[in-house]
């Protein structure tokens, strides 16, 4: 019984970080549209919205091929 639950706790621990990686994206993409909030740097402006773009989507990525390799390695239900 306890490998069943270490399973699916890691099984839920993989699926809670995809869809944070993708609430990330999406939140980013509503609330955070280009324009909308920029950085006065003595260098110039920086608009966040790339940057937190990119970081969902790697974190996005990052979170599904983790997801992949545990699914298909032997450690799966």
């Amino acid at each position: 019984m306890d490998n069943v639950l270490v399973r699916a706790d890691a099984w839920l621990w993989h699926l809670l970080n995809v869809s944070v990686g993708a609430a990330v994206f999406l939140v980013t993409i509503l609330y955070v549209t280009p324009g909308t909030f920029s950085l006065e740097l003595p260098i110039g402006g920086v608009d966040p919205f790339y940057a937190l773009v990119l970081l969902s989507v790697l974190y996005f990525g990052w979170a599904v091929a983790d997801l992949w390799r545990w699914y298909t390695g032997g450690d799966v239900l």
